[in-house]
């Protein structure tokens, strides 16, 4: 594997050190433990236990104990009102906060946005003696982003991570503290996300692992700022981690809370909005309400049960490109469309959805964004170029492709001459060569008209070229400057810069190791083709001389992950020194179950029920270890049904997955548990009456089985949907054709059917 970039003149370099794996101080083992009536996945770091990369759970020994314990609304916000933050002097509820350390300006920045937003509703506040509060700790250097608490935990509460943690970043934070889950955790984020788990650190993934016990308001919001963007924590710098559905919808935006973002904060803290927005993704576009375009955001005081007609123009003009519809947020079918009859529904009993407020109160209309892609060629007269891109232009276009589209190259220079890939602008760096045919496969990383192609040059100058085993575009080297001592400028190889203007002299080559996340590092192994091979200096060649060719050679590591489940089921050795392990490298992994408890399988990237597998390293090793009571691991894949009304008797719930014993129990999430039938090691039957349910809700539950008095083994959850006990009511429903919109209309409210029959639209009223 090869490839190649050369330097020249640049306006612009940064001064940038190595970063160690040590950077990553993370102990390269997952945990699992229950936090709030809920199982989740974790990671330790310097003590402390995350979840989905941000949020603070509680210290490393407090989790711990909870591992083989017995024992949410969203936009995605919790449910427990005991972690809401309470009403304050000004009359909203109020967050009081200190500032211990970082970057000042930018957390009185966010707190000054977060309170133009939310103001009214929520607040964040000085602390003078409240005894819970907030404390901005950014100390950090090098935890590779901020992290905070999700809700109130009493006391004094962390937000904290990078010093310079900036602005959108903490706001982000911020909705954790006030109580916001990730949205990437809806349950049903599989209608609207394609997530490849493939290019997400591992260390990571627990960031899109479905919230079973949420719920989501006003559908999916991709605009929220509790999204993460395409590309975090990738294993590699040009693999999207989560795409939308259609691609090229906004995600990861940074700039401030949502239309949907503020109205599940009304929600939460008991402000419940009684009138529809509608809006767009990216803002200001235009929809049609009820037949009349509206630019958004547009405010309707409907009526409950009054049906409404939605509609986007296929392709709308914004900025420097183009905004094609996309879906809307409240349709997860696999074929969205643009045209959507609405029906204001009442809200379903729940706090946050009460009778009296509509069910919904936002509609977003997401558009893709279509950047203008032109493709150049530099001195085409000594090469050939193709230019290839993953899809067609968008419907409609010419050269307008969904953002992040991916274009494959292939170059052919003339003999003696060089292959410079050319982007411009691109957030994304591009591979150069030094003659041959060369290939290159990169999204397009800017929002602007971006052009995209190769030059093809020759003359004096330096090529710097990696090999090696997981160069992968994620390499870091660097160079002098000659007069300027021994500074390095350091670029993400392979970037590709001009080389016809740097100054004569001798210069300093080096390679940096690099963590291109927690669990892979490139480690250099060699450079070549320099002057002086004591010192890495290589002379700049001059007119007439030949282009000098410098190798450096780096070799991909990656640190075996370790999960055992239960933790108190046995333990997992390694064959090698448990650390970063070189890609090709052969590896060992032993599961020995803890007396009495037998080992139940392997998962991850290994699998069989032999109890000691070796594998050739080409990835990051996961080596899941289950132990069970029986030589099955214990799975809970399904219940039957999945809903239950209060109110409506004893019902037989049905069990499937593996494991099962005739000790395993039905655990809740808050601890109780149930006995079950055994019918067999994959089924179980549990009969169940209001009083096991409580309240209506998400109900989330598990199945466990002893494996000796102090160990449990417990499989993912599940989630029951109960409904409450309905209020009996009789109405009248009257369907009516009305010839203006040449639509039918269904009214249970017969002044309503009389004035839609007169003027469609005389229920609505502009704010």
């Amino acid at each position: 594997m090869k490839t190649s970039f050369w330097f020249g003149a640049v306006t612009l370099v940064s001064v940038v050190s190595s970063v160690a794996a040590s950077a990553f101080a993370a102990p390269m083992e997952r945990h699992r433990g229950f936090y709030r009536d809920r199982m989740v996945e974790y990671v330790e770091r310097d003590g402390l236990a995350f979840t989905e990369r941000d949020i603070l759970l509680g210290t490393a020994a407090d989790m711990a104990k909870s591992r083989d314990a017995a024992g949410g609304l969203k936009a995605l916000i919790i449910d427990q009102a005991a972690l809401l933050w309470p009403v304050g002097p000004s009359g909203a509820h109020e967050v009081p906060y200190v500032f211990v350390a970082g970057n000042q300006f930018n957390v009185e920045a966010a707190v000054v946005l977060f309170n133009a937003a939310l103001r009214d509703t929520i607040r964040f506040v000085r602390r003078t003696s409240q005894k819970d509060y907030v404390a901005f700790d950014l100390t950090e250097a090098g935890s590779g982003g901020c992290f905070s608490y999700v809700g109130r935990i009493g006391g004094r509460q962390q937000i904290g991570g990078e010093p310079e943690c900036s602005v959108g970043p903490l706001l982000h934070e911020m909705g954790h503290a006030i109580g916001f889950w990730h949205i990437m955790s809806d349950a049903a984020q599989g209608s609207y996300l394609n997530i490849n788990y493939d290019s997400i650190d591992p260390t990571w993934r627990q960031q899109y692992v479905p919230e079973l016990d949420a719920r989501t308001v006003d559908g999916y919001d991709y605009a929220s700022i509790m999204h993460y963007d395409p590309f975090v924590y990738s294993v590699s710098p040009d693999a999207l981690t989560a795409a939308t559905i259609p691609p090229g919808i906004d995600i990861g935006q940074t700039e401030g809370y949502s239309a949907a973002d503020v109205d599940a904060v009304k929600r939460l803290y008991g402000q419940v909005p009684v009138a529809v927005k509608i809006t767009t993704n990216p803002p200001g576009l235009k929809v049609s309400v009820d037949g009349v375009e509206r630019v958004t955001p547009w405010v309707a005081w409907w009526r409950m049960g009054s049906l409404h007609r939605l509609d986007a123009p296929a392709l709308q003009e914004y900025g420097l490109f183009k905004a094609a519809f996309g879906r809307w947020n409240h349709d997860p079918s696999a074929s969205p469309k643009s045209f959507q009859e609405w029906i204001v529904e009442p809200g379903r009993g729940f706090a946050s959805e009460p009778v009296t407020s509509p069910k919904t109160t936002v509609l977003t209309a997401n558009f893709v964004r279509l950047v203008e892609v032109q493709s150049v060629v530099g001195g085409g007269t000594h090469g050939t170029l193709k230019v290839t891109p993953e899809t067609a232009p968008w419907p409609g276009t010419v050269n307008f492709f969904p953002q992040f589209t991916r274009f494959d190259l292939t170059a052919t220079p003339a003999a003696g001459y060089l292959t410079q890939w050319y982007t411009s602008p691109s957030f994304i760096p591009m591979t150069g060569g030094d003659g041959g045919t060369m290939k290159a496969s990169r999204r397009i990383g800017s929002r602007s008209p971006t052009q995209i192609g190769a030059v093809f040059a020759k003359g004096p100058g330096i090529v710097l070229q990696t090999t090696g085993i997981g160069d992968e575009g994620t390499v870091q080297v660097g160079l002098t400057i000659p007069g300027y001592g021994d500074t390095f400028y350091a670029f993400n190889a392979p970037d590709a810069l001009d080389f016809s203007s740097w100054p004569s002299g001798t210069y300093k080559a080096k390679a940096f190791e690099r963590s291109r996340s927690p669990t892979v590092i490139f480690v250099p192994q060699s450079v070549s083709g320099v002057d002086d091979p004591t010192t890495n200096a290589v002379t700049m060649p001059t007119e007439g001389q030949e282009t000098k060719v410098v190798k450096f050679a780096f070799q991909k590591q990656v640190y075996p992950l370790v999960d055992v489940n239960p933790e108190c089921g046995g333990r997992v050795s390694l064959s090698g020194p448990e650390d970063y392990t070189p890609v090709g490298t052969s590896l060992s992994a032993t599961a020995t179950p803890a007396p009495g408890i037998v080992f139940a399988g392997w998962s991850g990237t290994v699998s069989g029920l032999t109890n000691k597998v070796t594998m050739t390293v080409d990835r990051v090793p996961e080596l899941n270890a289950d132990f069970n009571a029986i030589a099955e691991p214990l799975r809970l894949t399904r219940i039957s049904p999945n809903a239950y009304a209060l109110g409506q008797g004893p019902v037989t719930f049905e069990l499937t997955g593996t494991g099962f014993t005739s000790k395993t129990l039905l655990r809740f999430a808050d601890g109780r548990t149930k006995a079950a039938q055994l019918i067999n090691t994959k089924t179980l039957r549990v009969t169940m009456t209001d009083a096991d349910f409580l309240v209506a809700g998400k109900v989330v539950a598990s199945v466990a089985t002893p494996l000796s008095a102090s160990c449990v083994v417990d499989s993912a959850q599940v989630v029951i949907e109960v409904a409450p006990i309905p209020a009996a009511k009789r109405v009248t429903v009257r369907e009516f054709y009305n010839p203006t919109l040449d639509r039918y209309f269904v009214t249970a409210d017969e002044n309503e059917a009389k004035a839609l029959q007169l003027n469609p639209y005389s229920l609505e009223r502009q704010t």
